[in-house]
């Protein structure tokens, strides 16, 4: 199964209803080639941004899903928690991962210099440091798949703007996320001071056939 949504929440098949934190406006570039959404929270502490999938089911761990996400930062990343992957319950703003998830997470507050791949079985949660860091005003490719009957993970950042890639696989990751578990998606964050933070967001692409960064 794939789903695909891109940088209009308004007219793309089977992501009609693809809800958002914040405020939602124009993030400028060109709708031929690449054009942005610009999700914005509001200056209070724990306020959202960016955006999410309605309640439907798209993947099941068992099914050894990918997920890829193209965003921008802009000029404030501190103070700052976000995640952007799977999960059975939207993230919220805190240092505890959601339900099973396994995705890419960024938080000041529990102290990560670096992108973590996160992942949650349910009760207990374990993280793998990807060395990566989250920088200001940086277009980033994010993929990430779960493998080999839902034990490992392999990942993939691009830094865009540097032309950077960086990719890892992490076998046999520990609470990986339960084989049935029915999978949303999430691409969002909090600002952890009363400060607005931003998100550009671009493209989500996801399914269950092997795929890659490059």
């Amino acid at each position: 199964m794939s789903a695909t949504a891109t940088a209009s929440l308004s007219n793309v098949v089977g992501q009609s209803a693809i809800q958002t934190l914040g405020t939602i406006t124009d993030g400028g570039g060109n709708p031929a080639t690449k054009a942005w959404l610009k999700s914005a929270s509001a200056a209070s502490n724990g306020s959202g941004f960016g955006v999410k999938s309605p309640s439907t089911v798209y993947w099941y761990p068992k099914h050894l899903p990918w997920i890829a996400f193209r965003v921008k930062t802009d000029t404030n990343v501190s103070a700052w928690r976000s995640f952007f992957g799977f999960t059975t319950s939207d993230y919220t703003n805190s240092d505890s991962l959601p339900g099973d998830c396994c995705g890419f997470w960024k938080s000041t507050v529990a102290g990560h210099t670096t992108i973590q791949v996160g992942r949650r079985d349910g009760t207990s949660q374990s993280v793998t440091d990807t060395v990566v860091d989250l920088l200001a005003s940086t277009e980033y490719l994010f993929w990430l798949q779960i493998e080999n009957g839902g034990l490992d993970i392999r990942w993939a950042i691009k830094n865009v703007t540097t032309g950077t890639l960086t990719e890892g696989f992490i076998a046999g990751a520990a609470n990986m996320p339960r084989a049935t578990q029915g999978l949303l998606w999430n691409c969002i964050g909090f600002t952890t001071e009363a400060v607005a933070k931003n998100l550009f967001w671009n493209s989500m692409d996801g399914g269950t056939l092997p795929y890659g960064v490059g």
